[in-house]
């Protein structure tokens, strides 16, 4: 069945008062061949509350989305690298008890299995940093963002410098967490992507806010392209929202050939800081 046409008109009621009711105008044509038509004013504010409320449920859904996947991808690790290797080590074990083996075959048995267990142990430990890094909750933002990014030059090859030194010591938890989390993912998100050759990563703490920077100078984006709801943005989408529940502001510059800067600001009502320029 063809959908009849349906027209929307916004419309000022009185137009010419200083404060007029706003409306929304909708004409339908009901029965095109009997010449039955229909006009109906909605409340303006009412339809942009239902707009906001679907728009917000539509983002609610791909961010939601995002979260399962990642579980998804955590799972999916355990699974094929954490639990093969502890099951290698099992048989390694059952064949050191089964079999009779002489010394150097004992000898070859026994280092495979601590050699498993050795790679099967760092994993684990990769997962948790990149799960929930503990020096965060020892040392604080900025000595969790430092080590993030020894951790990921060592892996890429990349350069990747933070610089400022700022007292995070007024922020909470939460937004700590969420600082970390924009920093991780611009940075992967750029080494996956940008292939940049170098990467800069700033906070600096300012007196009724702290900001963050994440600069790389890779290959770019067309920004505009990815701001809508397809699977390209979804990374985007959940950064930014992540920062906008914590009354943040979350900002993406990037254009194709002139890198991306990812932009990060948080209030902050009292920060006592030092701001100094070494990385």
């Amino acid at each position: 069945m063809n959908q009849l046409p349906e027209l929307t008109v916004p419309v000022d009621l009185p137009p010419d008062h200083t404060n007029p009711l706003r409306y929304t105008m909708v004409y339908r044509v009901l029965s095109p061949t009997d010449q039955v038509y229909a006009l109906e004013l909605k409340s303006r504010a009412t339809l942009d509350r239902a707009t906001q409320v679907a728009q917000q449920r539509m983002l609610n859904q791909y961010v939601n989305r995002a979260y399962e996947d990642e579980r998804k991808r955590i799972s999916q690790d355990l699974h094929d690298s954490i639990a093969q290797g502890v099951y290698s080590a099992i048989m390694g074990v059952r064949r050191l008890k089964s079999e009779q083996l002489d010394e150097p075959e004992r000898q070859q048995v026994s280092t495979m299995i601590e050699t498993q267990l050795d790679d099967t142990l760092r994993e684990v430990k990769e997962m948790a940093l990149d799960i929930r890094p503990s020096v965060l909750d020892s040392f604080g933002l900025v000595a969790a963002i430092r080590a993030l990014a020894k951790r990921l030059t060592e892996n890429s090859g990349v350069i990747i410098d933070v610089i400022g030194k700022a007292d995070t010591s007024g922020l909470t938890t939460d937004v700590q967490s969420v600082l970390y989390r924009i920093t991780q993912e611009a940075i992967n998100n750029a080494l996956k992507h940008a292939n940049p050759t170098e990467i800069t990563v700033m906070l600096v703490a300012h007196a009724h806010y702290i900001s963050l920077e994440v600069i790389d100078n890779g290959c770019g984006f067309d920004f505009q392209a990815h701001r809508g709801f397809n699977g390209h943005s979804l990374g985007l989408m959940n950064m930014s929202e992540r920062v906008k529940a914590l009354n943040g502001s979350f900002m993406i510059d990037s254009a194709p050939g002139q890198g991306t800067t990812v932009t990060v600001k948080f209030p902050v009502i009292e920060i006592n800081h030092q701001v100094n320029g070494e990385s």
